[in-house]
């Protein structure tokens, strides 16, 4: 009974919105959701230090760069660590997009094919489009740069 009543008012609540309004915050959710979880992805290579640096930076040898794996690794814990609070909070939305993009691609390159399976690409997949299309959509009207902007 309680959870039926919790739809019914739910559903009434978001009837009394407008359709933009429900829009605008349906991408809220799934911006800020999705930018906290990449920034929890982050942490543990930023903390990781060098050594996990440099593992992570390896990976970018797949496309030919085979100098400075710490640089390049630390460079993708960032990406996805500061990127993540950036998409967030909708700042700094489309560089921080674009560049966990890029991020997630290399992460896709270097665990599709030969012996890996899907479980092992498909999670760097999803986020690498979801990403993706937040970078074409922006950061939406309940954000850190549309406020700083008015």
């Amino acid at each position: 009974m309680q959870i039926y009543l919790v739809s019914v008012i739910s559903v009434r609540i978001v009837k009394s919105m407008n359709s933009q309004t429900v829009k605008d915050i349906g991408y809220f959710i799934l911006r800020f959701g999705l930018g906290a979880l990449m920034a929890r992805h982050g942490w543990p290579k930023i903390t990781g230090g060098t050594e996990m640096w440099a593992d992570v930076g390896s990976g970018i040898s797949v496309i030919g760069i085979t100098f400075w794996p710490t640089v390049w690794g630390f460079c993708a814990a960032v990406a996805e660590f500061v990127g993540g609070i950036c998409v967030a909070v909708g700042f700094l939305h489309r560089p921080a997009c674009g560049i966990i993009v890029f991020t997630m691609f290399i992460a896709f390159l270097n665990s599709f094919g030969g012996t890996n399976t899907f479980g092992d690409w498909n999670h760097v997949a999803e986020l690498g489009i979801a990403f993706l299309g937040m970078l074409l959509m922006g950061p939406g009207r309940f954000s850190l740069s549309v406020s700083v902007n008015k």
